[in-house]
């Protein structure tokens, strides 16, 4: 079995054996549930996981490690909860992660580091949260990055100058914020 979908359950939390009874499952959805909490230990067997879709569901917070187990992740979906706070080693260990979708939350800050462990991370998706800056440090593991989405924040200011020449961007996406100062680098 290398896909289980749990969408539009009444599933609270994700089953703690669910790696060990299914231990080649790829693909996990449970997009639109109601999952309040994650738990780092119910990923510890998640080491065959490569897409994990968690979108509409209640959850507040990603703690340390959140993932640790799932280091062979692509695509993470944390859309549309209520995600207010995401402690720095959340995304650890989790280098193969290519799309990571955060909008629709409740952030209102970034930590920096909470990103350096994504060398491979190519699309983030940040839109339509509370976010009023972003740490020129914020995205320095993030050496892949070619698409981000940070619309819809309260963003006063947006360093571009913070993005390394050799990154290659398809779309920075910085409409609806209060923008009132863009730092572009010098040729």
């Amino acid at each position: 079995l290398s896909t289980v979908q749990f969408a539009r359950s009444s599933l609270t939390g994700i089953p703690p054996a669910m790696f060990q009874i299914f231990p080649k499952l790829e693909s996990l959805n449970a997009t639109g549930s109601d999952i309040k909490q994650i738990q780092s230990r119910n990923f510890a067997d998640a080491k065959t996981l490569q897409s994990l879709y968690l979108r509409g569901n209640k959850i507040h917070d990603l703690p340390d490690v959140a993932f640790f187990g799932a280091s062979r992740l692509q695509t993470l979906d944390l859309s549309d909860n209520a995600i207010a706070t995401i402690e720095s080693t959340a995304f650890k260990r989790l280098r193969e992660l290519k799309t990571l979708l955060l909008g629709s939350n409740s952030l209102t800050e970034l930590q920096p580091g909470v990103f350096d462990d994504l060398s491979d991370l190519e699309r983030l998706e940040l839109q339509q949260n509370g976010l009023g800056a972003i740490d020129d440090r914020l995205f320095q593991g993030c050496h892949s990055l070619t698409a981000l989405n940070v619309s819809h924040n309260a963003l006063k200011t947006f360093n571009v100058a913070q993005f390394e020449r050799r990154w290659s961007f398809d779309l920075i996406d910085a409409s609806y914020n209060k923008l009132s100062v863009v730092r572009i680098p010098p040729n």
